[in-house]
């Protein structure tokens, strides 16, 4: 907060919403750094040499890992629109300013700090402390023996069906099999004859016109049998003899189910060096199963739409629209708007609105009917179709649930559908034709156009040819025709210490309307001539603003969505159906900007944002641990953090928009924090401790499982508010963001202590077979180097 003050800027929602993002961030550096000088110090050091060492020990993790967080902002600040960088600098930079501030304090403070308060208990807290270790332990306990029970029901099956599966190899392993198999080839070709006598009767059927579906489906049927038979004779075969070779050892019982102790921790420990053990004795396997598991990334992304950047509608409230003719009154309109408030007033206990709200004027208004909680959007949905379905007709009356056209055009809820042209007359010609075309697509509702809401405006329509016969022309007869409607504007007589304005106009006694404008006179070369006499003034509803774009009129359609989620699938939907309106030459559909497009061409920035991050991150990586092969293994962190955000996603049903990819993007620097800190304990464990690869690699894992787990949790802890709450009624929702975050953090936290390892150990490889062909490549041209260095110094001494 205060680097914002001092950067002249205000504490806003956009501020708020960066600290948020990061309150779970901001701890994880504490986190490393004390539970690196805690392990310090339960190895015997004393506080302040543990409170130096064990800052020493993760200061480059730490400030590697800060320094990526921050980085993956920058592409986000400059790639975006002007409306995203904005947006993104407002919330971007106090969360940076607030990450660096808090690595200060981890590598500054808090050994400081560290260094006077952990030590010895004092008596009477040993004392306190090991009365109250049973009622700490208790949870602990409990969840130990419900995990004990899975694993002995887990045994029990896996035990149950070795059982099976060794009395059916007993029969299939045996001689025995060659009969079985013979049967299952014989049943096969029986069932492959009938077929192809099938496919014959099926033909004849078909040649006299006869439907064969009932013979297709026989055929298909033995078809089956026929392959089942083939499979069960290779299985017979081939297979059996093997598995009866493998099934002579069964699933070997635990010494214990219950896990010893009452540390969580210790018990992840364990389980992560089990499977890192497993691991390294099968890397192929191991290799094999996680890219099954990132392959599965395609069920979320194939039942997903993204949508647009755009607020959510408030469902604390349903509003529908009465367009009134023109020849109502105030009063009129008030009777007429009060007929609905009588309608809704008994549907008070059926639906359980609080209160309704009606506004009006001559031309129209609306009715609100407000709830004291939000609802479901679903629910709210329902009632909107109730209503449609059993709501009055009043004649000149029309009633929609389209909402403020301006709030449409940021709400996902809403969608809009763009002609272009060059006559604003003939757009609205077409715009009718246009609705009436789009309310036929399922899934648009309250389709209305631009022109429906055009308030009348006087038309004056000038004949050329009789004005410059009187010597008049439309300059003149504009400016006069400003005068009498709205007075003309006189220098301003000066006073001491005063100005006093000077307007000349009509006296109240002449009512500047239309008939002061047919007897309006406007002098020309010729004399004084009346309007009437060279113009046709009329009424004609007429859009109080228009819109171009590279010269064309734009005329706008607007639509409500019946379900959110389908918005750009709902557009496409939509001009696809426009495809068919006859539109002049000159004229055009506004598909380029639609909320497709949009979403399209926003979704592709943060794409392109998204892989210079990536970019940015591994550059820094590379420069901080100098080397080029250690930032690679770090970097399989985010493949596994993008399944895991799409997989939350798609389980909690949240769409996927343009917020969503920035939490895409921040999660890119947030998830290889984790692996930082570990490939870090891994490489010093084997460079400076000289410890094997592999024993580096179960050890480093093991000791890092504890500050791993501490930031991830307390990151998505931080998100969850934000992630659970609801949409907000005004402003933009950080769901998807949240839920990216979070998601992809929690999930990735178990890939971290399992695929870092393994590809550390695989790019480890990579770089032990590129150092050896560079020493063969190198070396053998040194070596041919020095044999004719050798060869000339012999001559030159001979």
């Amino acid at each position: 907060i205060a680097f914002e003050s001092f950067r002249g800027e205000s504490f806003n929602v956009l501020t708020m919403t960066g600290l948020t993002l990061g309150i779970g961030m901001l701890v994880d550096n504490a986190v490393v750094v004390i539970e690196s000088i805690a392990r310090q110090r339960s190895f015997g050091e004393s506080p302040k040499r543990a409170a130096v060492l064990g800052a020493r020990d993760v200061g480059l993790a730490v400030s590697l890992a800060t320094m990526t967080s921050v980085v993956v902002f920058l592409p986000l600040i400059f790639m975006g629109g002007q409306r995203m960088s904005i947006f993104l600098q407002a919330m971007g930079v106090p969360l940076c300013a607030s990450l660096v501030f808090s690595l200060i304090v981890a590598l500054f403070f808090i050994p400081t700090s560290a260094a006077r308060v952990i030590g010895d208990r004092p008596s009477w807290a040993a004392g306190i402390a090991d009365r109250l270790a049973p009622i700490v332990a208790a949870p602990a306990r409990a969840l130990a023996y419900a995990i004990g029970g899975l694993r002995w029901m887990i045994h029990g099956l896996f035990k149950g069906l070795y059982w099976v599966e060794k009395s059916v190899l007993l029969v299939a392993g045996s001689p025995a099999r060659l009969v079985l198999a013979g049967g299952a080839g014989v049943l096969g070709y029986m069932a492959f004859a009938k077929t192809r006598g099938l496919a014959e009767v099926s033909g004849a059927l078909e040649g006299v016109g006869a439907p064969g579906a009932t013979v297709q489906a026989l055929r298909s049927t033995h078809s089956m049998i026929a392959g089942v038979a083939v499979a069960v004779v290779l299985l017979l075969l081939l297979v059996t003899p093997k598995l009866k070779r493998r099934a002579k050892i069964g699933p070997v019982r635990p010494d214990r189910f219950v896990p010893e102790g009452s540390s969580i921790v210790a018990w992840v420990q364990a389980l992560n060096r089990s499977l890192l053990r497993w691991t390294m004795g099968n890397r192929p396997l191991a290799i094999a199963l996680s890219v099954v598991a990132m392959a599965s990334i395609i069920i979320p992304l194939g039942n997903s739409s993204p949508t647009a950047f755009g607020e959510e509608e408030d469902t604390s409230e349903l509003t529908f629209d009465v367009d009134l003719e023109a020849n109502f009154t105030l009063g009129q309109a008030s009777e007429e708007i009060q007929r609905y408030e009588d309608f809704v007033e008994p549907l008070k206990e059926e639906m359980g609105f609080k209160n309704v709200v009606a506004r009006f004027d001559s031309d129209g208004g609306d009715v609100d009917l407000r709830w004291t909680e939000r609802l479901d959007p679903k629910k709210l949905e329902e009632y909107r179709k109730k209503l449609r379905s059993i709501m009055p007709e009043f004649a000149g009356h029309r009633v929609s649930f389209s909402g403020d056209a301006e709030a449409a055009e940021g709400s996902k809820q809403f969608v809009s559908f763009e002609l272009r042209g060059t006559d604003p007359d003939r757009l609205a010609e077409l715009g009718e034709q246009a609705v009436a075309i789009l309310e036929k697509v399922p899934g648009l509702d309250d389709v209305r156009s631009s022109a429906e809401d055009a308030p009348d405006q006087l038309l004056l329509e000038l004949d050329g040819d009789t004005a410059f016969s009187f010597g008049l022309n439309s300059q003149s007869t504009l400016r006069s025709v400003g005068w009498a409607l709205r007075g003309a504007q006189l220098p301003r007589y000066q006073e001491e210490n005063k100005e006093t304005p000077l307007l000349i106009e009509y006296a109240d006694t002449v009512s500047a309307g239309l008939n002061t404008l047919n007897d309006l006179t406007i002098w020309g070369d010729n004399g004084a001539v009346p309007l009437s006499t060279f113009s046709n003034i009329r009424f004609e509803p007429s859009p109080s603003t228009i819109r171009r774009r590279n010269g064309q009129i734009n005329f706008q359609v607007t639509a409500r969505l019946a379900d959110p989620t389908r918005q750009a699938e709902l557009v496409e939907d939509g001009y696809a159906a426009l495809d068919g309106l006859p539109l002049p030459r000159g004229y055009s559909l506004g598909r380029d900007e639609s909320v497709a497009a949009q979403g399209m061409e926003e979704m592709q920035g943060m794409k392109n944002a998204m892989m210079l991050s990536v970019v940015l991150v591994f550059l820094l990586m590379g420069i901080l641990f100098e080397s080029l092969l250690l930032p690679l293994s770090v970097l399989t962190t985010i493949p596994f953090a993008i399944l895991g955000a799409f997989w939350t996603l798609y389980v909690t049903g949240t769409p996927m928009d343009s917020i969503g990819w920035i939490g895409i993007i921040i999660l890119v620097g947030v998830v290889v924090n984790n692996g930082i800190v570990l490939i870090d304990k891994i490489h010093r464990l084997r460079t400076e401790d000289g410890r094997s690869r592999a024993e580096a690699v179960v050890e480093g894992a093991s000791a890092r499982v504890r500050p791993i787990l501490m930031t991830a949790l307390t990151t998505v802890v931080g998100l969850l508010p934000m992630a659970m709450g609801d949409a907000p009624t005004q402003g933009i929702d950080y769901r998807a963001l949240s839920t990216c975050v979070a998601g992809g953090l929690a999930i990735c936290t178990f890939f971290t202590l399992w695929v870092v390892p393994l590809s550390y150990t695989l790019i480890d490889d990579l770089s032990i077979k590129l150092s050896w062909l560079g020493r063969r490549a190198f070396g053998s041209a040194m070596s041919n180097k020095s044999v004719e260095t050798a060869g000339s110094v012999s001559a030159q001494s001979l």
